[in-house]
């Protein structure tokens, strides 16, 4: 039972590397409202605005045609931008330092390979319905990639005061702070 378990050792750390940057964010509200407000909703903006078009009764094929084109050209630029991400990540970058980054690194090439694939069916897809069907997929997946991929960006992560003074408590503290107070008075 033991050497079953270590056969899936790097699995189940690749497997807690994804847990763990799918959690982490939602605890910091600067990170989900960077999320909701910049990725998805200006993001997507072509998309609204030809929703928004077809919505006042241009229910014309060109408009569903733009919506289809919009959602293929947002979800490779978030695909290919977090999956070089992922593919550049190094040691110092991650606080989860049980994963093998090779691992990762893979994982990236991976989804930019799928992510490709997937916008070639969903541009060169006649059928409209199925070609709607893989941009919308392609552009889920790129909204959790792109998530997994900024998780601990400090930029859109709120940092505790202990953690930025080298908190006593975290086991990854080893530097000792030195120095003295006899030089002030009170």
């Amino acid at each position: 039972m033991n050497t079953n378990k270590s056969k899936f050792k790097e699995w189940d750390s690749f497997f807690d590397f994804l847990k763990k940057r799918i959690k982490e964010p939602r605890k910091s509200p600067r990170f989900i409202l960077y999320f909701v407000f910049i990725i998805v909703i200006l993001g997507s903006m072509g998309v609204f605005y030809e929703l928004y078009s077809i919505s006042n009764g241009c229910n014309c094929f060109k408009h569903w045609e733009s919506v289809k084109i919009n959602m293929a050209n947002i979800f490779l630029a978030y695909i290919a931008a977090s999956s070089v991400e992922l593919i550049l990540l190094d040691g110092e970058e991650t606080k989860f330092k049980e994963v093998n980054l090779k691992d990762v690194q893979m994982f990236g090439v991976s989804v930019l390979i799928l992510g490709f694939i997937l916008w070639l069916l969903s541009v060169l897809y006649q059928e409209e319905l199925v070609s709607f069907l893989f941009s919308s997929v392609g552009l889920l997946l790129a909204y959790f990639l792109w998530w997994i991929s900024n998780s601990e960006k400090p930029q859109l992560n709120q940092v505790s005061p202990s953690t930025a003074l080298g908190n006593p408590n975290d086991e990854d503290s080893s530097v000792e702070l030195s120095g003295s107070m006899d030089d002030f008075k009170s």
